[in-house]
């Protein structure tokens, strides 16, 4: 272990962090289907 080492480097950290994955885009029709069931499910 390398205890000497600083905990916090942000130049170097933030370059290596992976890049969150894109979500897919909108679909319309499965948000009103999903509404529909959500609407059945709370009632």
């Amino acid at each position: 272990m390398r205890q000497a080492v600083p905990r916090f480097r942000p130049a170097r950290h933030h370059a290596r962090m992976p890049q969150p994955t894109p979500r897919p885009p909108a679909r319309p029709d499965l948000a009103r289907s999903f509404d529909a069931v959500a609407a059945q499910y709370a009632a």
